[in-house]
Order: structure tokens, then C-alpha cells, then sequence
């Protein structure tokens, strides 16, 4: 597995090498593209009873409880505007990401009567080489980028003291890598096949690690050139 200081000196390669070369294929000038997703989540996370904000507390005492989530797939969407000059582009994109159910804490199955879900969105701006193939009727492309994952966890479940739903939301930057595919039908239309990987900067590179607590993307699309 490549680390991430890897991955991030091969985007900037690219990058460099696109605003070089003199090939053309992806179309000068604004765009816009909306996409639908399979998202995949995290298994599992850690949330402090802090995060709630509403004074919970754990039953066992402990300040930390691990969530187990539902990770099989949904199918949800997304869109970016942008501009594209000579190869290079930089846009700003939006995933839905879907919620999540809640199937457990601390290893423990949720009993009857209990429930819960994670919920998450996210928001940013990306700066994408495109790298023209196939006598320029396609582009492989790379991004790199940053913004922002807001991320709610709702929860009713015997682990907590008191009864009810407690909820923690949060608000955290994140990494955003991505690569995929440009096929184009005409001047203006094209479609995408993309995958994306979100990794929060706090709770993943600086806590437990490149892909962990991450969302991963797989989508595709239609795009509009201007």
C-alpha cells in the first residue's frame, strides 16, 4: 500500500508534467458535473462523550465508546463546478455521503428498542490534472484537494446513562484524493468513472492512520463543458 507521502508526490508529478506537455483533450473553460455514488464508511469509530454535547455519559464509565456501522454500499450523489485551463482544473465538489445504520457499542449488538445512524456530507476544492489517451478521446485524471466532512451520529442505545436518542455532530477538514476516467461524446458532453477517498485530518492521518475512520467513492457521471 502506497503511503500518503507517496501518493501526493505522484499527483504533484503529474501536475507538473500536464502544465508542460502540449497535448490537449479536456475542453477550455467552465464545467459542471453531477454524479451518482456508492459511498463506503467507516466500520467503526471512536467518539468521546464529550462530542455530545448534551452532557452524556457512558454506562461503564469510560470517557470513549466504539460505534459499529453498516457498511455495505449506498447509492447516493454528487456534483463539482469548475474551470479547466490547458489540462489543469480546480473545482469545488460536493458528495452526499449518506447515512449509515448503527449496529453496535463497544461489541455489543444493538438490543430491541434500540437504533441509531451516522450521517455525513462533504465540501471542497480540488486542483485535477487531466492526462489525455486513446488519440485524445479520453483523459485519466488525477485530484488532489481538501475541505470540509460534517458527520452527525444519532444514537438511543443502553451503553449511554439516561434514556433517549443522544446525538454528537462534528465538523473536521479532510484530505481528498481521487482518479478516474474522462470518455468524451462530444465538445461539450463527456462522462466520468471516478473514485474518491476522503480521510479526516485529525481522526484519520493524525490519529489512526491514512485509511482509517476514511469514506471511499465510487462514481459516475455526466459533464457539461462551457
Amino acid at each position: 500500500m502506497m503511503s500518503r507521502k507517496t501518493i501526493i508526490a505522484t499527483l504533484l508529478a503529474g501536475l507538473s508534467f500536464v502544465a508542460a506537455s502540449n497535448v490537449m483533450a479536456a475542453p477550455n473553460g467552465p464545467f459542471v458535473n453531477l454524479g451518482a455514488n456508492i459511498v463506503y464508511g467507516p466500520s467503526t469509530i471512536s467518539i468521546n462523550s464529550n462530542a455530545f454535547g448534551n452532557g452524556a455519559t457512558y454506562a461503564n464509565g469510560n470517557p470513549n465508546a466504539l460505534f459499529s456501522l453498516a457498511n455495505d454500499g449506498r447509492f447516493k450523489y454528487g456534483s463539482s463546478i469548475g474551470y479547466v485551463h490547458d489540462n489543469i482544473g480546480i473545482s469545488l465538489k460536493y458528495h452526499n455521503l449518506g447515512s449509515q445504520h448503527l449496529m453496535g457499542v463497544n461489541g455489543a449488538s444493538l438490543a430491541n428498542g434500540e437504533s441509531g445512524s451516522y450521517k455525513a456530507m462533504y465540501y471542497g476544492v480540488n486542483a485535477t490534472a487531466f492526462f489525455p489517451i486513446n488519440d485524445k478521446k479520453e483523459d485519466i485524471f488525477l485530484s488532489l484537494g481538501g475541505g470540509r466532512l460534517k458527520t452527525e451520529l444519532s444514537a438511543n442505545s443502553a451503553e449511554f446513562v439516561g434514556a433517549g436518542t443522544k446525538q454528537a455532530t462534528q465538523n473536521e477538514s479532510v484530505l481528498f484524493l481521487g482518479v478516474g476516467m474522462r470518455h468524451y461524446i462530444n465538445s461539450t458532453l463527456s462522462v466520468d468513472v471516478e473514485y474518491d477517498r476522503l480521510t479526516p485530518i485529525t481522526h484519520g492521518l493524525l490519529s489512526n492512520g491514512t485509511y482509517n475512520n476514511s469514506f471511499g467513492i465510487f462514481s459516475a457521471g455526466l459533464t457539461l463543458s462551457f
